[in-house]
């Protein structure tokens, strides 16, 4: 009988070559690499100093070329300009900000778990912090204070639009008050003084 075993690396082989003509088809098919003498004229422009992107790239903002003394060019040539690869300064990109909350209603809004009411009672955070030990971190205590400083304002807005409304007025004064106690426990927590 004959060997069992030699057909099979043939096999492999034979299926190996195929799946790497394919590869080959399909990454010349979508474009491919750039042809070898297109490579060496942009290189040959970058040594020449001139600012050269490639067509579907837009030129960097800052870019600086660095060669390295262990390179194989550097040494060859000493004087001659070395390309490698690009070097980018990423601090003179523009920093994307998050966007703003608009209006008092963007900036402090209520959800199904986070009522009006529970907006109207500060100290439910301290309530929670008892429960939650990362909102007893320093980080999270600033934020909370920052956050009740500013509806600490929004609520001097609201008492100015009361105006002469009694009842309005006296229900934005219990909230202020709340909202004061809250702001001054949080202070004392970071030991930092009014400003």
């Amino acid at each position: 009988m004959g060997d069992m075993r030699s057909p099979r690396p043939r096999k492999i082989a034979g299926v190996l070559a195929a799946l790497l003509i394919a590869a080959l088809g399909v990454a010349r098919w979508k474009g491919g690499p750039p042809s070898a003498g297109s490579a060496i004229r942009r290189v040959e422009a970058v040594a020449a100093g001139d600012n050269v992107a490639r067509p579907s790239e837009p030129a960097p903002v800052t870019e600086h070329r660095v060669a390295s003394p262990a390179s194989p060019a550097a040494q060859r040539s000493p004087g001659a300009a070395t390309t490698g690869p690009p070097v980018f300064d990423l601090a003179t990109l523009a920093q994307r900000a998050a966007p703003q909350p608009t209006t008092d209603r963007d900036r402090f809004r209520t959800t199904e778990k986070f009522t009006a009411d529970d907006l109207a009672h500060p100290d439910r955070y301290f309530e929670a912090a008892a429960r939650v030990p990362e909102l007893r971190r320093d980080e999270e205590r600033r934020d909370a204070l920052e956050y009740f400083l500013a509806y600490r304002a929004k609520l001097e807005r609201d008492l100015a639009a009361a105006g002469r409304n009694a009842g309005k007025r006296d229900a934005v004064l219990a909230v202020i008050g709340r909202y004061d106690a809250a702001i001054a426990r949080l202070r004392g927590e970071l030991g930092t003084a009014a400003p």
